[in-house]
C-alpha cells in the first residue's frame, strides 16, 4: 500500500468503493485492502455481454463479498442498447455507465473517500504506447494517473506477472473474462501482440515505460507551468469576450503547441491550429468555428467568441409599448408631440422617428447578412457590415447588433444610426422616441 501512503489518498478511517470485475487485478485489490485493514464495499458492474459468463462473474464477487464480509453493490446494465442509443463504441458505453454509477454511489453515501480501481503497470504501459501511436500531446504520454478526482489506482506500480504470482501465493481465486483473449480490442491486441515482441528485444519493456511515465509526468508539470504563463502573457480576459492578443503571439517561438494549448479548452483540435494560425494576417471579420466557440480575427486580437453565448428571437410589438427587454438592455418607448421637444439629443443610443409613418408593428431582432438601410443623412442605401466596418465596430459588438424594423424597412440599427426615411421633419406631428438603455 506504498502508494496510498505516497499520495495520501485516503486512510484507515475511510470507507473506499472498489470496484471489483472477479479478475485477478480487483479481486488481490480487495485481498490487499483488507490485510491491511482498510474498511470498504465493493462495487461491480454486470454489463450483460457475455451471458452466462457475466452472471458467473457477479456471482463469484458476490460471494467474495460474503467471504472478506464486505456488502457488495451490483448493477446490471444494458450495456448493447445503451451504446445504440448513444452512438458509442461497446467498450465506451461500458466505461460511461460504469463511472457514471461509480459516481452516483459516491455522492449518494458521504461515506465514501473514493473509487478504487485495479490498474495496473501493464495497464498504464499499454495506454501510454496505444495514445502514442494514435497521436497524442504529452498529457496523453503519461499514462494512468495514479489519482484522477475521486478515482484511485493503487497497483499501478504492479505488473500483472507479479499480480498473479501474489494471487497464487496466496491461494487467491478468481475468473478469467473470456473476452481478454480476443483481439478485436486494441488495447487486447497491444497486450497479446505487440508487448511480447517488444518484450523479447527489450526485457524489462513494461518496467522502462513506467519509468519514463513518471518521467514525463513531471516534465507535463514543468511544461504546465508554462503554459500558463503563456496563456497569461497572450490571453486577455478584459473585454467582452476572451481575447488572444496577436501582436504577443507573433513572438512566441512553438506557436502552435501554445496555441493548442491555450484553445484546447474551448474545444478546439489540433487540426485547426494552422487554419487560426493564418487569422494573424487575415481581414477583420474572418473566422475558424468549433463546436461552441470561434475565433473571430478583429484587428489586432483573435476573440474567442461563444457561438450559443447570444441567441435572440425575434420581438414584435406595437409602437404604443412602454419597454422592451433585450438581453443586453432594454428599448423605452414614448410618443411626444413635436412641439413639446426641445432639442434633439445627439446620441445614438435614441432614436427619434416620426410616429406617423409608423404604421405596421415593429420587429427587433439581430441584423444579418444582406440588411441594407438609408443611414440618416444619407440619400442613398447601405448595408448594415458595411456601415458597421466603416464605422470601426468591433467583432464582439457587431455579434450583437439589433435592427428596429417597420413593414421590411430597417429603421433603426439601434445604437448607431436611425433610417434617413424615418427622419423627424418639419411636417412631423409626432414623435416616436425610443431609447436604449444598457
Amino acid at each position: 500500500m506504498k502508494m496510498i501512503n505516497n499520495y495520501g489518498v485516503f486512510s484507515k478511517s475511510d470507507t473506499i468503493l472498489v470496484a471489483c470485475s472477479g479478475g485477478v487485478d480487483s479481486v488481490v485489490l480487495c485481498y490487499l485492502l483488507q490485510s491491511e485493514g482498510y474498511s470498504f464495499e465493493i462495487a461491480h458492474c454486470n454489463f450483460q455481454l457475455r451471458a452466462d459468463e457475466s452472471v458467473r462473474d457477479e456471482m463469484f464477487v458476490r460471494q467474495l463479498g460474503t467471504l472478506l464480509n464486505v456488502k457488495v453493490n451490483v448493477i446490471r446494465f444494458d450495456t448493447d442498447a445503451y451504446a445504440l442509443s448513444n452512438k458509442l463504441s461497446i467498450q465506451l458505453a461500458a466505461r460511461e455507465l460504469r463511472y457514471n454509477w461509480f459516481s452516483e454511489l459516491l455522492e449518494n453515501d458521504s461515506r465514501f473517500q473514493c473509487i478504487a480501481t485495479a490498474h495496473n503497470a501493464n495497464d498504464n504501459a499499454e495506454t501510454a504506447a496505444m495514445n502514442f501511436f494514435k497521436g497524442t500531446g504529452i498529457a496523453g504520454l503519461h499514462g494512468i494517473p495514479p489519482v484522477n478526482g475521486n478515482v484511485v489506482r493503487p497497483l499501478l506500480g504492479w505488473t500483472r506477472v507479479e499480480i498473479e504470482a501474489f494471487a497464487k501465493e496466496k491461494n487467491v481465486k478468481w475468473v478469467e473474462d473470456s473476452s481478454n483473449a480476443t483481439t478485436k480490442y486494441t488495447r487486447n491486441y497491444f497486450r497479446h501482440h505487440v508487448f511480447p515482441v517488444v518484450e523479447k528485444h527489450f526485457g524489462s519493456a513494461i518496467s522502462n515505460v513506467n519509468d519514463t511515465i513518471l518521467h514525463l509526468r513531471e516534465v507535463e508539470m514543468l511544461y504546465n507551468e508554462r503554459i500558463d504563463e503563456y496563456r497569461k502573457l497572450l490571453l486577455d480576459n478584459s473585454g467582452e469576450y476572451p481575447a488572444i492578443v496577436i501582436k504577443k503571439l507573433r513572438n512566441i517561438k512553438a506557436i502552435s503547441t501554445v496555441l493548442y494549448e491555450i484553445l484546447k479548452g474551448f474545444g478546439f483540435l489540433p487540426n485547426q491550429v494552422p487554419y487560426i494560425i493564418e487569422l494573424m494576417d487575415a481581414q477583420t471579420g474572418k473566422y475558424v468555428s468549433g463546436e461552441n466557440y470561434k475565433i473571430t480575427k478583429d484587428r489586432d486580437l483573435l476573440l474567442i467568441v461563444s457561438t450559443e453565448s447570444f441567441v435572440f428571437d425575434n420581438i414584435v410589438f406595437d409602437k404604443n409599448a412602454d419597454k422592451i427587454a433585450l438581453p443586453n438592455g432594454q428599448l423605452c418607448l414614448n410618443i411626444i408631440d413635436r412641439n413639446d421637444i426641445g432639442h434633439f439629443e445627439t446620441n445614438t443610443g435614441i432614436a427619434y422617428l416620426d410616429a406617423d409613418l409608423i404604421k405596421e408593428n415593429l420587429n427587433i431582432r439581430l441584423w444579418r447578412d444582406g440588411d441594407y438601410f438609408y443611414p440618416l443623412g444619407m440619400s442613398f442605401k447601405k448595408k448594415i457590415a458595411r456601415f458597421l466596418i466603416d464605422a470601426k465596430v468591433s467583432v464582439a459588438a457587431k455579434h450583437k447588433a439589433f435592427v428596429l424594423e417597420h413593414n421590411g424597412d430597417i429603421v433603426w440599427l439601434v445604437n448607431y444610426r436611425t433610417d434617413n426615411r424615418y427622419k423627424v421633419t418639419s411636417e412631423t406631428k409626432h414623435v416616436l422616441v425610443i431609447t436604449f438603455n444598457k
